[in-house]
């Protein structure tokens, strides 16, 4: 804006106006657009956003109502950092331009040196490059403020695209990576310990399923002299372990233990500040077991710790594991389960993976919108730093129009430095997300839950793809911008 207005800053000032005076119209209107700004942003981010959040969630959750709180102490910060921002930006602004004669400022600022860049160097690219190309790459360069301001934007941009996306990825792929690749069992049925409720299940279960293992599952405190955190307690033979469980971290399997020996998953792990070689005790009912932790494994629903059967004081199986063949099904055996004295509970890994499910999509709408977000402010950028750089060259599309350039050839000279900028930005976006992911994720952990830091490679083929077509959205809306220049009024001396 001081930049357009650098003739009548210039007039005003050789009418005597004071810099204060002249500056004042300028830091009003920035200071009372961030001002309102921050207003509606505090209160959207305070507010609504919440709100759209808590009601996905109370689709699978049950709630209290949502309480909202202002933080003073948080508005009073946002908006000095946004209006003071501000301000100190347009008095930079408006302090570079009235340093000047006013002789100086009515007359056109000259435009940006042009010079060699690195590319013309490389001889066997430059030449078979067409002129346009050419001719974008140079000025993408030369307006070096611009194109820092527009990589800075987009990398922006692309980052929260890419952290939507690795949200939804390491969030919703935990069900697939526990129940598919972790719990291989299709049913676990808890009872009391009784043998003739052991009998009963083992003469239900003879003949209709191949695989079923009797073991032991409690939850039992575990206390590594650091921390003491609640845990499930699984000790089953160890020979048929593997049928049931697949423990294994990110460098491979893990055998199941032996001995006084115990694999803890990964969470709990953290919790107790347990690694490989460290020691933590179980209570038995009064009985204090020692354990060496002999592995570290992968887990992202609750906290489990596998131990060996013979190392259970006094071990007495109280649950089932049932693990059908491929292509069968568990038909009636569940319910004729739960209609058994003495059963507890019948888990049935399908029926609970379909209800996690129905909670889990509901990081979609989540992922939507920061999606929107990420759109809004690539479009704000993009538009902005566009019509900023129409207006600056306004003489110098005149005059490519009147050299006879066709509306696309010039729209193709000014705009596709927009395309080139927003590759350029997409790309350094793309490392930024992975470690604003990382760090997000590692914000929104649960004691129960465990996200993993994983973002699918077509999750970065997205996040890129949507930051490209954002750009060329906007260069579709400023076409219309270039096809509006006077190329008689441009081309106009001030004189």
């Amino acid at each position: 804006m001081v930049d357009e207005e650098r003739t009548q800053i210039g007039t005003l000032k050789a009418l005597g106006y004071s810099d204060l005076v002249i500056s004042r119209k300028y830091i009003l209107y920035a200071s009372s657009a961030s001002f309102i700004g921050c207003v509606g942003g505090f209160f959207l981010g305070t507010g609504i956003i919440p709100q759209v959040i808590w009601s996905v969630y109370a689709v699978s959750y049950s709630f209290s109502d949502l309480s909202y709180y202002f933080s003073p102490v948080m508005y009073v910060c946002c908006l000095a950092v946004s209006v003071l921002g501000s301000i100190a930006v347009t008095m930079f602004a408006c302090g570079r331009e009235l340093r000047g004669k006013p002789s100086e400022l009515i007359r056109p600022k000259p435009p940006a040196d042009g010079g060699r860049i690195f590319l013309e160097r490389l001889t066997f690219i430059w030449k078979k490059m067409s002129f346009l190309w050419k001719a974008t790459i140079r000025n993408a360069f030369r307006y070096k403020k611009r194109m820092i301001m527009m990589l800075i934007g987009i990398s922006g941009c692309t980052a929260l695209l890419v952290t939507g996306f690795g949200l939804k990825d390491s969030i919703e792929n935990i069900l697939g990576y526990q129940y598919d690749e972790i719990m291989l069992y299709d049913a676990s049925v808890s009872f009391d310990g009784g043998e003739k409720t052991r009998q009963d299940i083992e003469s239900l279960l003879s003949g209709r399923h191949e695989r079923y293992e009797f073991a032991y599952q409690e939850n039992l405190t575990a206390d590594s002299g650091k921390a003491k955190k609640e845990a499930a307690v699984v000790a089953l033979p160890r020979e048929t372990a593997y049928v049931y469980f697949d423990l294994h971290d990110k460098n491979g399997h893990i055998d199941y233990p032996s001995g006084n020996h115990a694999v803890v998953s990964s969470k709990l792990a953290g919790q107790l500040g347990l690694s490989l070689g460290g020691t933590f005790s179980l209570d038995f009912d009064g009985t204090f077991i020692n354990y060496t932790v002999t592995g570290i494994c992968d887990n992202y629903l609750n906290h489990y710790i596998y131990v060996p059967a013979e190392s259970v004081p006094g071990y007495n199986s109280n649950t089932v594991y049932l693990r059908t063949e491929e292509g069968s099904s568990l038909g009636q055996t569940p319910a004729k389960l739960r209609s058994m004295a003495g059963v507890r509970y019948v888990s049935v890994t399908a029926e609970e993976r379909s209800v996690m499910e129905n909670t889990m999509s509901s990081i979609n709408y989540i992922v939507l919108l920061v999606t929107l977000c990420a759109a809004a402010l690539a479009f704000i950028v993009l538009y902005n730093l566009t019509n900023i750089n129409i207006m600056e060259r306004v003489r110098e599309v005149a005059t490519v129009k009147v050299l006879g350039f066709h509306s696309g050839e010039t729209s193709s000279y000014v705009l596709n430095e927009n395309i080139l900028l927003s590759v350029l930005g997409a790309f350094a976006g793309l490392g930024l997300g992975k470690l604003l992911h990382w760090y997000v994720i590692k914000q929104v952990q649960v004691d129960s839950m465990a996200f993993d830091v994983r973002i699918n490679a077509q999750s970065y083929l997205i996040s890129f793809a949507c930051t490209v077509l954002f750009a060329i959205t906007a260069n579709f809306i400023m076409r219309f911008k270039l096809s509006k220049i006077n190329m008689a009024e441009s081309l106009k001396a001030v004189e």
